[in-house]
């Protein structure tokens, strides 16, 4: 670490290495004409697809979609996209200037262990916000444009749908065994409508576990009548509750 410091700032501080472009015009020209490069351009858009489509192959593991994880798991795959999209970005700079190694270091561990977000996906969004400002300031504009259209497209993807865990506990014990039998006839019934069942297991108190990727325009209401369709009498007033993970 302290080798890799000291050879940071010490190119930092070197006459050969500049940030920006010489002044006058060449510092508007120069990354301006980057756009105009298609090579430029094609190594780029080449690097975030094959950053993120790895970074997928990975988050989409067959093995982790167990019953035990699952529901930890889908929000931990949107931030592994992210963090892929993050890597590549941060090699981009760091290869425009090796010293920005130790700033995007600093920057993202004060908005990771420091910054009050709400939750892990918020966390990486504002450190590639931040990688984007970085990449602004050091006028490489191609860049900053090109990782804001891609990690607006990759949010759009990833964020499109919304997952739920749903307990469901039967009215009364002698209705367990009810809920238990009907219970891949109320998976049917749920994947039939709008609702995709990512994963189903019954706890140790015998109820119906149900983690659902449900389109973002559904409140908990209508994912609530949509249960509720799918339980047939004499299991119409079980007891259905809804937490968005």
């Amino acid at each position: 670490m302290l080798l890799l410091a000291y050879n940071s700032v010490s190119d930092l501080f070197s006459t050969g290495a500049r940030v920006l472009p010489d002044d006058g015009p060449d510092r508007l020209l120069k990354p301006l004409a980057e756009f105009t490069m298609p090579w430029f351009i094609a190594a780029l858009v080449l690097g975030y697809v094959f950053a993120i489509g790895l970074s997928a192959v990975i988050a989409w593991h067959p093995r982790s979609l167990s019953a035990a994880n699952a529901d930890r798991l889908l929000g931990g795959q949107r931030v592994l996209l992210l963090l892929g999209l993050i890597g590549a970005t941060v090699a981009e700079i760091v290869m425009a200037q090796p010293a920005m190694a130790l700033v995007i270091f600093g920057i993202g561990g004060l908005i990771r262990f420091r910054t009050n977000l709400r939750d892990e996906e918020l966390n990486f969004k504002a450190i590639l916000v931040v990688i984007i400002g970085l990449a602004c300031g050091m006028s490489e504009l191609a860049l900053a444009v090109f990782v804001t259209i891609i990690g607006w497209l990759l949010i759009w993807f990833i964020d499109k749908s919304q997952a739920y865990r749903i307990r469901i506990t039967a009215s009364a014990k002698e209705i367990h065994e009810v809920l238990e039998s009907e219970g891949e006839a109320i998976l049917g019934r749920i994947r039939n409508s709008k609702l995709r069942v990512v994963n189903a297991a019954f706890d140790e108190k015998r109820r119906l576990v149900i983690i659902i990727s449900a389109p973002v325009a559904f409140d908990e209401n209508q994912i609530n009548r949509l249960i509720r369709q799918a339980l047939e009498h004499p299991l119409a007033d079980s007891q259905v509750r809804i937490r968005p993970l």
